[in-house]
């Protein structure tokens, strides 16, 4: 599954520029894996993930694909194989994936946290039953 999302971090990194779309999307992606139990070593995960827009920079770089961003009289331009964008019409998509980025990264995260506290409040819980049910005098080493 990370492979595959890699991929289309890649894709996306070259359709819409490396420095642009790829970026967000590998941190909304390694967010959604890193909170898995099964996610292991996130050094591990940070690099597999990063890779995805990285490879795009290097292939740009050695020549192996057209650049997607140049410098141009002190500008930085971006360009997109895959589409032509018009100023108005610019501005709103990128102001659209900023929104939808930031906005799934908060719930995504927001769910965790409630989660995680449910879980804390259980476990409270269940330590005060515990308490209730073993007397003080059974560990000498609880003081009163």
């Amino acid at each position: 599954m990370v492979l595959i999302s890699v991929g289309m971090i890649a894709l996306l990194s070259y359709l819409f520029t490396p420095y642009l779309i790829g970026p967000g999307l590998a941190l909304s992606t390694m967010v959604g894996f890193s909170i898995q139990p099964r996610a292991g070593r996130i050094g591990l995960l940070v690099v597999v993930i990063s890779a995805g827009t990285l490879s795009v920079v290097v292939l740009e770089r050695i020549g192996a694909i057209a650049p997607t961003a140049n410098v141009v009289d002190g500008a930085l331009v971006l360009r997109s194989p895959a589409v032509s964008f018009t100023t108005p019409s610019a501005a709103i998509l990128l102001a659209a994936y900023m929104l939808v980025l930031l906005v799934s990264t908060a719930i995504v995260l927001r769910r965790v946290a409630l989660a995680q506290r449910d879980a804390q409040r259980a476990l409270q819980l269940q330590a005060w039953h515990l308490r209730q049910l073993v007397p003080r005098d059974a560990d000498p080493s609880v003081p009163d």
